[in-house]
């Protein structure tokens, strides 16, 4: 069965105005059959509503989904196809491939890399969007060489959308795997969109204008990763005010720059230090700016580090947040592969495997263990990806500090349901208990029904930690209240 997670925000305080983020596609075809399950999150109530309608839209690690400006779907892409609101694939919406996309990649499932597919308005009307797509070389595999642009017009075939092109391509060699990302030019009229040459100091920026392409820049910039391979399983990202960049891999470290949005150039580079190949030769991770460009936060494999940009000692003002262990079910361990902003202004975390998880940074604004990191948030079916390559499309309007005003709510909504869990499991000293909401009572019994330990839980804490050193080792239940709500889980004590 193939399952699609299909995310709605509807929290009209925040969301007012420029809500072409607002809905999310993901899922895997797990049982290779031709049923898509479309599960609708509806913010603030946390319910889905599940309906299986007959389509072929599935996504592997590549994905777009594109909403208008009042936050209506409008289409989704998976690198392969285009498809409309209604999950059927758009008029003209089968991409044109080379071989090896066409037989090999596109057969099985769809691409498998996260940034080679973007998509934003034209700014020229409400119904005129453009789609990014790079495509590989047949040989060697993962050598990303031409990006093409595509323009959807979402008026055409009665309001189901046609795909035109491609309109325009851009020759840019062997490129950064992960990619491309967007960014608004300064005078709010035009995109930039940016890619790396592999294993160089050499970058692209393509200037994106509501007739095409204007400009192709090609410069230098910092200093060429000194690497034996490619730089694949990394992710690089824009601040939201479009002002800062980083491009990260673990296998290359963490590169910082300054960009001038009239321009497109990079300037001030900055490297810092980030030894992962002593960890592991080849890992994944992911790098995202807090809302207000603070705080830079690097994924690398299990493990979620926190800088401080603003320091005068950039490097030593790293922070260890967290690591991921001991997943509640399945086999495979969540770990911090990417990193995306979410409409809530939150940064939520997924992995580059296949799980059911997502993790949340709930104040990304924070310093250090403040910025309140929580694991396991469940979603309703299996995904291997994608997570959102899209532009901060609000900038440069009357909302593009919208973050501003909910820096410090403690009760904003979240992007996926919330249900219990305890991490680490099997625990030895200490638990962490992911919970609905803050606050509440915790309450520890034995196997035989005893209860052994009972907690207070501080209000404004998603992830309160417990002291489990005084259990013996054995099976425990967990019950957690608050008012009418109430859940319970296990663990294992060591």
């Amino acid at each position: 069965m193939k399952w699609i997670i299909f995310l709605l925000l509807v929290n009209n305080q925040i969301f007012s105005q420029a809500d072409y983020d607002r809905h999310f596609l993901s899922g895997y075809d797990v049982f290779k059959g031709d049923t898509i399950s479309l599960n609708d999150v509806s913010f603030p109530d946390y319910e889905f509503q599940s309906k299986g309608i007959k389509g072929l839209n599935m996504f592997n690690a590549t994905g777009v989904t594109m909403s208008n400006k009042d936050g209506e779907l409008q289409f989704s892409a998976n690198g392969c196809r285009v498809y409309d609101a209604s999950n059927k694939v758009m008029k003209n919406g089968v991409l044109q491939l080379e071989f090896f996309e066409q037989y090999i990649t596109c057969m099985g499932t769809s691409y498998n890399d996260p940034q080679i597919n973007s998509a934003f308005p034209t700014l020229a009307g409400n119904d005129q969007y453009y789609y990014i797509h790079q495509r590989f070389s047949d040989f060697p595999y993962d050598y990303l060489l031409t990006s093409y642009l595509f323009k959807i017009d979402m008026a055409a075939d009665n309001g189901n959308g046609e795909l035109f092109g491609p309109i325009d391509s851009f020759n840019i060699d062997t490129t950064y795997l992960p990619g491309h990302v967007v960014v608004k030019h300064a005078d709010n009229e035009s995109w930039w969109v940016v890619d790396w040459r592999n294993l160089s100091s050499t970058y692209h920026a393509q200037r994106i204008g509501k007739v095409g392409l204007l400009e192709h820049i090609i410069d230098t910039c910092g200093k060429a990763p000194t690497l034996k391979y490619v730089e694949g399983w990394g992710q690089h990202s824009f601040n939201l005010a479009g002002t800062q960049y980083c491009r990260y891999a673990p296998n290359m470290g963490v590169f910082l720059y300054d960009f001038d949005r009239s321009a497109g150039k990079f300037s001030n580079f900055r490297e810092l230090p980030f030894e992962a190949d002593k960890i592991y030769p080849i890992s994944s991770g992911g790098v995202a700016f807090s809302p207000n460009g603070r705080y830079l936060y690097v994924g690398l494999d299990k493990y979620l580090y926190q800088y401080d940009l603003q320091s005068n000692d950039i490097p030593n003002s790293q922070v260890f947040i967290d690591s991921v262990l001991n997943p509640p079910h399945g086999p495979i361990l969540p770990d911090m592969a990417y990193l995306f902003q979410g409409p809530d202004c939150k940064l939520y975390v997924y992995s580059h495997g296949g799980t059911e998880f997502y993790h949340v940074i709930h104040y990304p604004n924070n310093p250090g263990l403040s910025c309140q990191f929580e694991q396991y948030l469940e979603l309703p079916q299996y995904k291997i990806g994608p997570f959102p390559n899209n532009p901060n499309m609000r900038l440069g309007t009357p909302y593009e500090k919208w973050c501003d005003s909910l820096s410090s709510s403690t009760d904003r909504p979240v992007m996926f349901p919330r249900i219990m869990h305890v991490y680490p499991n099997p625990a030895i000293d200490e638990i962490h208990l992911s919970i609905p909401i803050p606050g509440g009572i915790a309450m520890i019994y034995d196997g035989l029904g005893r209860l052994i330990q009972q907690n207070s839980l501080a209000e404004g804490i998603y992830a309160p930690s417990i002291d489990v050193a005084n259990l013996a080792p054995g099976i425990y239940s967990i019950i957690w209240t608050k008012g009418e709500e109430r859940e319970q889980c296990q663990f294992v004590k060591y």
